[in-house]
């Protein structure tokens, strides 16, 4: 089993003391991790905000989703514990989502330690909208409207537009037929002279990462 410690009612992160037992309940064994610890704080109070402690974290991802609520604890490492800061932010890297765990000394300010325990990255995907969301076309004539696009996640990618449920005589067209998620294209709706009167439903789709229509 492992302890967990405090240090004048601080947890105590790092050279763990672990001690082994049988199923009897009995001692055959004890580590600590760090034996001999040095530079124990002899004050709990911090010179370094929680807030400063978390603006010195945030610089070490590209882009920041949240934050939790920073904890003092005394951290123990190479043998040295140092009253610091624990703060947890998710986030991305350049390349990839993070977890990031940051310990920093809550005297200097600088970081003491930190891992990242990684985390599931969204995928690309985007949605799909047309304005007006419907109209009136007279046989022989034709309406247009717009639809447009927007990255709900991930990076833009390509999204090639089609309509279907047309009803005989009724052609659609857009102006492009693909474009870059976050992007808008013309779609323009005509109907023959004979096409026969009624209402009808469109569907128009947007497929790329996704597929996504909207009718």
């Amino acid at each position: 089993m492992a302890y967990e410690r405090t240090y004048r009612g601080l947890p105590v992160v790092g050279g763990d003391a672990v001690v082994l037992a049988d199923g009897q309940g009995r001692i055959r064994g004890q580590q600590n991790a760090a034996p001999g610890v040095s530079g124990v704080p002899t004050t709990t109070i911090p010179a370094v905000s929680a807030a400063d402690a978390e603006r010195t974290v945030r610089t070490r991802l590209a882009a920041v989703d949240g934050a939790g609520p920073a904890r003092l604890v005394v951290k123990v490492t190479d043998g040295r514990a140092r009253l610091a800061w624990e703060s947890v932010l998710t986030g991305r890297t350049a390349s990839a989502a993070s977890r990031l765990h940051v310990y920093v000394d809550a005297r200097t300010g600088a970081v003491l330690d930190g891992h990242d325990l990684g985390g599931t990255a969204p995928g690309d995907d985007f949605s799909l909208a047309v304005n007006p969301a419907g109209g009136t076309v007279t046989p022989g004539g034709s309406t247009t409207a717009t639809v447009a696009t927007a990255v709900t996640s991930g990076s833009a990618r390509t999204v090639a537009l089609t309509a279907t449920g047309l009803p005989s005589g009724v052609t659609v067209s857009f102006s492009p037929s693909s474009v870059q998620s976050g992007a808008s294209a013309m779609t323009t709706v005509p109907a023959a002279a004979g096409t026969a009167a009624g209402t009808y439903s469109i569907t128009v789709a947007g497929s790329g990462p996704a597929t996504h229509g909207t009718t």
